[in-house]
């Protein structure tokens, strides 16, 4: 990913470093925090050769958070420069509401256009939500996503972490999964500060019927 973007001399640098594309200054100058990421956006160390690979979402874009993912080979092959994300142009039924465009409907329900745009071309706006209200909460509730633990949460996790507290305690104590205290942890052993993504309240509660107890938790942490 460096090579091909920062060096000349690597063979795939006039598609990559020469068209513009760089990598985001946060993996440039830490590998802890690209590892970090890749945890939180399901690397699979177990995954056969091919099968778990870095995609760029625009494959127009640079290689940062917002525009990558893990995909098989099949869906990098069909990702070339003439495949187009879905315009934020298309209109939204969603609930007995109408929303103008994808960026609208991101505006009201709290959540990054780039969540909806990833997965309506092989979704419907359902299936969309409830997708990514998965990646956020786990079945019971608790936050399964480092990006979603507000700063006052992550500050106490580590503050009990450093306690000694156990990670089950910890877990029920603030409204997360035990992995997410051993993540928080270690990003704050890092010295690397929370992601301080806002919980989409209004999406969980449509997607879920309700407000699960966990959600409520984490937010109620001081």
């Amino acid at each position: 990913m460096k090579a091909r973007c920062n060096n000349p001399n690597n063979q795939k640098y006039p598609n990559y470093g020469g068209r513009g594309i760089t990598v985001c200054d946060e993996w440039m100058n830490s590998f802890t925090a690209f590892y970090q990421w890749a945890i939180d956006a399901g690397y699979d160390y177990e995954a056969p050769y091919g099968a778990c690979t870095l995609d760029r979402i625009d494959v127009n874009g640079n290689y940062e958070p917002s525009n990558c993912r893990w995909a098989n080979a099949k869906t990098q092959a069909s990702n070339k420069r003439d495949i187009k994300i879905e315009p934020t142009g298309r209109e939204i039924d969603y609930q007995g509401a109408h929303y103008k465009s994808v960026a609208s409907f991101a505006r009201n329900f709290e959540i990054g256009a780039r969540l909806l745009e990833r997965r309506l071309p092989r979704m419907d706006i359902d299936d969309a939500v409830d997708d990514i209200v998965n990646t956020i909460i786990d079945s019971d509730g608790s936050i399964k996503s480092i990006r979603y633990v507000p700063d006052n949460a992550f500050d106490k996790i580590v503050r009990l972490y450093k306690a000694g507290v156990s990670r089950s305690k910890i877990a029920e104590m603030t409204g997360v999964t035990k992995l997410i205290v051993s993540k928080v942890a270690e990003r704050a052993k890092n010295n690397l500060p929370p992601y301080g993504c806002a919980i989409p309240l209004k999406l969980i509660e449509l997607s879920r019927g309700f407000v699960p107890d966990p959600v409520t938790k984490i937010l109620n942490v001081c």
